[in-house]
């Protein structure tokens, strides 16, 4: 509340979540990102970029967040320590992940299109095969996303740590005075 007296604004309650591999079924119609995937992505990017503590705050607003995204994606894509995966849904793909792979591999992004059963847990299976030579896995989400911390921790995920996420915006004023 103190912060908020400064004109900090609460955007997020930021949950970073762990957990030991384990050997997984494959990650079912989950398979590296091919050349024309990414242009397909866009339904599955909104749905994230509505999520984010970004879309929420008034002073960067949905579109901006949108972009912010999709150059994570494009990031991801072109690191050499990264790996994309894509749920295939038929004729395109329903969902995609992110997983950033050394001595601890990290999820990075993970957004599904609405309506897909099972696709958060197909994605984690494909992370967690995929991450198979680190020690762990970890992820970061949204305390109030209770869907994917349900998902988190039915797969193992415990939760370590838990910080506030606050914006704070100057005027030029402020800035420059």
């Amino acid at each position: 509340i103190a912060a908020e007296q400064h004109d900090l604004r609460l955007v997020d309650r930021r949950v970073l979540l762990r957990a030991p591999l384990t050997a997984r079924t494959a990650g079912e119609r989950v398979r590296a990102l091919g050349d024309t995937d990414v242009a397909l992505l866009g339904p599955a990017l909104d749905r994230l970029a509505a999520w984010s503590r970004f879309a929420r705050d008034p002073g960067f607003g949905f579109a901006p967040a949108r972009r912010m995204y999709d150059a994570w994606l494009q990031r991801a894509i072109a690191s050499p320590n990264e790996r994309v995966g894509v749920l295939d849904g038929g004729n395109e793909p329903v969902g995609f992940v992110t997983l950033r792979v050394d001595s601890d591999a990290e999820i990075g992004l993970i957004a599904v299109v609405a309506g897909e059963t099972g696709a958060g847990q197909k994605l984690i299976d494909w992370a967690f095969n995929t991450a198979s030579a680190s020690s762990s896995l970890e992820v970061v989400t949204q305390a109030d996303n209770t869907r994917a911390l349900a998902l988190y921790e039915r797969n193992g995920f415990v939760r370590k740590a838990e910080t506030v996420m606050y914006h704070l915006w100057l005027t030029n004023e402020e800035s420059h005075g």
